[in-house]
């Protein structure tokens, strides 16, 4: 399946970051690009409750004795962690950048329908985001298949439809954060460059 050109970029500049080796933690084996510190492979439940809650919420989940508090990051995008009886404040004051929730209460399932509506609006062919959401035709239009759509076919052109799609999105998002101003992080204002203003 083709990838825009933008994640293309990140996926690579990922892989140059991170020491790979292969998962041999006895249930699963495989080469994975994103680990925990000093793990093989994120869990269902760790993904979740350290990566996507906070990144969606904005905020770390309450969990034992860690409070829920707003994540803040270090000018090297790593999360700061609050060390024994470190106040919030004294985080916030440190931090180079506060985490700011991207939408409450999503789930990764959402993220599928928001694909669908974006797919919609892009107006990319129904047996080519069947094939992006690994859907059968009549689950994408919710009715039994209609004799076109069985003789229908993903095309290449399809495809680059698609991602051209997905780039002119992604390219929007970063115009319009540049609005606001560069980033303290460096990661994120190598992306914000080329849209900053001089």
């Amino acid at each position: 399946m083709p990838i825009p050109p933008f994640l293309t970029a990140l996926m690579s500049d990922q892989l140059k970051r991170v020491d790979r080796k292969m998962c041999d933690c006895g249930t699963h084996r495989g080469d994975y690009v994103f680990r925990p510190p000093g793990g093989f492979h994120w869990g269902r439940s760790n993904f979740a409750n350290r990566l996507f809650r906070p990144a969606t919420d904005g905020q770390l989940v309450a969990k034992g004795p860690r409070v829920r508090h707003r994540i803040m990051l270090d000018v090297d995008g790593r999360q700061v962690v609050r060390r024994g009886r470190q106040t919030i404040q004294a985080l916030e004051d440190w931090a180079a950048e506060v985490w700011l929730p991207v939408v409450e209460g999503l789930t990764p399932h959402d993220l599928k329908h928001s694909h669908k509506v974006w797919m919609d609006e892009d107006l990319i062919p129904d047996v080519a985001q069947a094939e992006r959401l690994a859907h059968s035709i009549a689950s994408i239009k919710g009715r039994a298949t209609h004799i076109s759509d069985r003789y229908s076919h993903v095309s290449e052109p399809m495809r680059q439809q698609l991602v051209a799609a997905l780039q002119k999105r992604w390219e929007g998002s970063l115009r319009r954060r540049a609005k606001t101003g560069p980033s303290r992080l460096p990661i994120v204002q190598e992306l914000l460059r080329p849209y900053l203003r001089p």
